[in-house]
């Protein structure tokens, strides 16, 4: 793997060190791509080192259910060759077509064969699995229980040169660096160092979505009492503002998460989880968890808002600073994309570095084609996870104008995902980041949403749509 890895870079191009600030998911990935072009990769995190797959402080929401999206797990196992091999051996293999239960605007979503492979699996299992290739590469060095206090300047005050560093005797230490990347999530400091140095913070838009997640472990049923492996029964706006997912983890346990937005949130003792969990758009999530044995406490992380920080458009950023992951957007986790979002980020910026390799000073001009690349792999998942949450009136902000049309387009769409494999292939490579919102919008697709929408108000709620449990082939 090393001989590939160096085949990209040759070593007289590497620069000394690059420092990644935060052992999450996006530090990880950040790690690797760096590897590629780096002597020496130190990655440093507050956090002590977790035994296993065991959740961390330093990140709550590992608690909680995930999945990497397909387009997350390619760009992994780019990264990391052989990453998908590990995946498959470690959790079990679903069709996101044919495996997932989702129930939405009323109706079920076809079921079928749609050759998108997921892997359910725990958060901390994933980052055990990804912390221990990252590890084995020879560059890259965790320093665990190691707090940075910042950035440093140059003389000119224009350029990162490293990291300071708290010392034992409180004083700070410099850690020299020719790249510093801040990957410590939705409470970066960033901003706030930029303006503390002269620069101008990053303009902020938020959404003010209000979300808790409520999950706990039950014993996993087989068969599974609604058909495939997962259930997925999203809130329906504007009038259900809660929603549920049950998934496999392994072969005995469901992860159950619950949710909900503008202050519905779930309780954390089993009655009241229970009793939540019957508010939902369909019975079958309640009635699972009903007849399954708990085996965990079950725990809440709230999310008040989904925030995107512009660095893309800052006239001036110090040379040799990169935000990646959750620092520059932090999305509304009920769909799902962060984490892959991290992962295209990282193969963006391995990307520009081999592009950059002949160059004398590669780091030099990095930050704005870096951040601006960010901010492509941001732009979608921010205006779907942005509409969908301005459906529910109780959530505060400016709709942009068309909102409404996009609304019902929007709704038209998911019913008719119900009937039709082929348009919800459509939203499917869309939720998984395999193409971009403007899909939806072609030509051919808006022809057969709009005739699905006036069929159904002539003739009604087609009758395939109560019987899409069974196993339909893809169309097209």
């Amino acid at each position: 793997m090393e001989s590939t890895r160096n085949q990209a870079t040759d070593q007289r191009d590497r620069r000394r060190r690059a420092i990644v600030l935060g052992a999450s998911f996006a530090g990880l990935t950040a790690a690797a791509a760096l590897a590629e072009h780096f002597h020496e990769v130190v990655v440093l995190e507050r956090d002590r080192c977790p035994e296993g797959a065991a959740p961390r402080k330093g990140v709550p929401q590992g608690n909680h259910i995930h999945i990497l999206l397909r387009t997350g797990i390619d760009a992994l196992d780019d990264l990391l060759p052989g990453f998908i091999e590990e995946t498959r051996a470690a959790t079990e293999t679903l069709d996101f077509g044919a495996d997932l239960s989702w129930k939405h605007w009323g109706a079920w979503k076809a079921r079928f064969e749609s050759g998108v492979e997921v892997y359910p699996e725990t958060r901390p299992a994933l980052e055990a699995r990804l912390r221990r290739r990252v590890s084995e590469l020879p560059e890259v060095e965790i320093r665990w229980g190691t707090a940075a206090v910042g950035p440093a300047l140059d003389g000119t005050g224009r350029r990162v040169i490293g990291v300071e560093l708290r010392s034992p005797t409180g004083g700070p230490v410099l850690l020299e660096g020719d790249l510093v990347v801040d990957a410590t999530g939705r409470g970066s400091r960033t901003p706030a160092w930029l303006e503390a140095h002269g620069f101008d913070a990053p303009a902020e838009e938020e959404v003010r979505i209000g979300l808790a997640y409520t999950t706990g472990f039950f014993r996993r049923l087989r068969p599974a009492p609604f058909p495939g492996e997962v259930l997925f029964l999203p809130p329906q706006a504007p009038g259900i503002r809660r929603g549920g997912v049950i998934m496999p983890v392994d072969d005995e346990r469901w992860v159950v998460t619950l949710l909900g937005y503008a202050g519905d949130h779930a309780p954390t003792e089993l009655d009241g989880f229970r009793e939540f969990a019957r508010g939902l758009s369909d019975p079958a999530c309640a009635e699972a968890i009903e007849a399954s044995e708990p085996l965990s406490e079950i725990r809440r992380y709230e999310i008040s808002r989904q925030v995107r920080r512009r660095y893309d458009r800052l006239r001036t950023i110090p040379e040799g600073l990169l935000v990646t992951g959750d620092a520059v957007c932090g999305l509304d986790p009920h769909f799902g994309q962060g984490m892959s979002m991290a992962a295209l980020e990282a193969v963006a910026l391995r990307d520009l570095l081999q592009r950059r390799a002949g160059r004398r000073d590669p780091i030099r001009g990095l930050g704005r084609p870096f951040q601006r690349r960010a901010a492509r792999i941001a732009a979608g998942p921010w205006s779907l996870t942005s509409g969908e949450a301005f459906r529910f009136p109780e959530i505060p902000g400016k709709r942009p104008p068309g909102t409404g049309l996009l609304h019902w387009y929007g709704r038209q769409l998911g019913l008719a995902g119900s009937w039709s494999p082929r348009l919800h292939r459509v939203f499917i490579r869309v939720m998984h980041l395999s193409a971009g919102p403007a899909s939806i919008l072609r030509p051919d697709v808006v022809l057969q949403v709009l005739a699905g929408a006036l069929r159904r108000r002539l003739f009604g709620s087609a009758s395939r749509s109560r019987t899409v449990m069974s196993m339909d082939s893809a169309e097209g």
